[in-house]
């Protein structure tokens, strides 16, 4: 469902990735052109650096401004400045995976739910 010509959001930066020291890192997955069209990376970290909020708390207010303003699905997985990592997503189930400074890797499916207004 991609327009004509278009690579993909995840290439393209402030879309489908985005990293600034001092918000947050963020790669995302879902319904491309949604993301695009909200800059869904780039907003993630400003709000995690504006709000000065832990990944988690950004990642759901990005997902939310996702689902709730464009109806858009995906999800999206988030580093903050601190090390922490959380993630959302619209979408009923998402796969995600990291490891830690140290080297503990950790993977998992989230649990089938929707975002809803917080």
């Amino acid at each position: 469902a991609k327009m004509p010509g278009r690579i993909g959001d995840a290439p393209l930066i402030g879309s489908g990735t985005y990293a600034d020291n001092a918000g947050c890192a963020v790669s995302c997955t879902g319904h491309g052109e949604l993301f695009i069209r909200a800059n869904i990376a780039a907003y993630t970290s400003f709000i995690a650096e504006k709000d000065k909020c832990p990944a988690q708390e950004a990642a759901h207010k990005a997902i939310w401004r996702l689902a709730e303003r464009l109806n858009g699905t995906g999800g999206l997985i988030v580093v903050d400045n601190a090390g922490n990592v959380g993630c959302a997503q619209s979408s009923p189930y998402m796969r995600y995976g990291f490891i830690e400074n140290g080297g503990e890797s950790h993977a998992a499916i989230t649990s089938p739910h929707i975002i809803s207004a917080r």
